[in-house]
């Protein structure tokens, strides 16, 4: 019967992996920096648009709010007339 020893091989990943990253971004650094750019253009584009749409719906948002209804009633309009259309104008649906 053969007896079969196993070693285990400890070692940190996240160190090999780190290690493996920074000697391969430092010995293609035409692509590294073709990449970093790509991403730092991508992120500014996303910000810009991001600040220009809530930009916009703030603008809309006090419009909305500043909307209102100027009513011009004759001057020989009787109580009676004016209440009508007072009554009128509240019954309008404001949404």
């Amino acid at each position: 019967m053969i007896k079969r020893v196993g070693m285990t091989v400890r070692y940190n990943v996240m160190s090999y992996l780190i290690g493996e990253g920074l000697k391969n971004t430092l010995k293609n650094k035409k692509s590294t920096v073709a990449a970093l750019t790509i991403m730092c253009m991508a992120m500014f584009m996303f910000g810009l648009f991001f600040i220009l749409g809530e930009n916009i719906n703030y603008m809309m948002d006090q419009i909305s709010q500043e909307q209102g209804m100027q009513v011009f009633i004759d001057l020989g309009a009787t109580e009676e007339e004016i209440e009508t259309i007072g009554a009128k104008i509240r019954a309008i649906d404001r949404s």
